[in-house]
Parts: C-alpha cells; sequence; structure tokens
C-alpha cells in the first residue's frame, strides 16, 4: 500500500511540474511567432491563385 502512496505522489508531482510548465508555456508572444509566417505563406497562395485566374483568363501572366 505504501508503494502505491509513493506512486501516486510522484505521479502528482510530475502533473503538477507539467501544468505548471503549461501555464509558463501560455504566452501571446508565441502566437504572434507562429501567425507571422502563415500570414506571408496565405498571402503567398493568395496571390498564386490570382495569378492562376489571369493566367487562364488572358493567356499570359502580364
Amino acid at each position: 500500500m505504501n508503494e502505491r502512496n509513493d506512486d501516486m505522489s510522484t505521479r502528482l508531482e510530475t502533473e503538477k511540474q507539467e501544468a505548471a510548465a503549461r501555464e509558463a508555456d501560455n504566452g501571446i508572444a508565441k502566437e504572434f511567432l507562429f501567425a507571422i509566417p502563415m500570414f506571408i505563406l496565405s498571402a503567398i497562395v493568395w496571390m498564386a491563385a490570382l495569378m492562376g485566374m489571369h493566367y487562364i483568363e488572358m493567356g499570359s501572366l502580364f
């Protein structure tokens, strides 16, 4: 029984450490660092789609 209590307390300690790490990692800066490349990538895809539609309609890109 004592072994089980030791297991539970170690597990509880681990859960507390993981929860603290999750809370510390919960910043808005990481979201912006992720969003900026996504905005750039979506702009590139959007421009490629527009150029593709223009090419289909006009027969040349420029």
